[in-house]
């Protein structure tokens, strides 16, 4: 099934990330001087203004720092998504670096600040991969 919804255009600074993402691997800048988390990307650390910044591997697990539910779609191809939510959620592994994106397999009543969320990887595409979260299970916790 063709993907029909809008593209990211990668630039030269957040390439990386996109590439990481399409390897299924989540890729967050890491200053090699003062090792301060930076997100969004960006070619100078904000935190002690140094160039020497590292794509580093985190794993996209984290919690649920807010989020909205759309009921309303923002263009005609997001329509059939409708009700859906997207999170801010604050990465266990990068606590300063808050991730934004698509949370699947709950519905509207049953997302939550504090949740306990995972990444998960949407081919949308043959280059182009997208970070969603869905909740950790219940029972298990896993």
């Amino acid at each position: 099934m063709e993907y029909k919804k809008p593209l990211p255009r990668p630039t030269g600074t957040d390439q990386e990330h996109w590439a990481g993402l399409k390897r299924h691997q989540v890729l967050v800048q890491r200053c090699d001087d003062c090792q301060t988390w930076l997100w969004y990307p960006r070619q100078m650390c904000s935190n002690c203004a140094s160039f020497a910044l590292s794509w580093t591997e985190v794993d996209p697990t984290g919690t649920i720092y807010s989020f909205t539910t759309q009921h309303h779609a923002t263009g005609s191809k997001f329509d059939s998504d409708l009700p859906y939510s997207v999170a801010v959620v604050e990465l266990d592994a990068a606590p300063e670096v808050k991730l934004v994106g698509p949370v699947n397999n709950v519905t509207p009543d049953g997302i939550h600040i504090g949740q306990r969320v995972r990444g998960t990887f949407l081919d949308a595409t043959e280059d182009v991969t997208f970070l969603h979260f869905e909740p950790f299970d219940s029972e298990t916790g896993s």
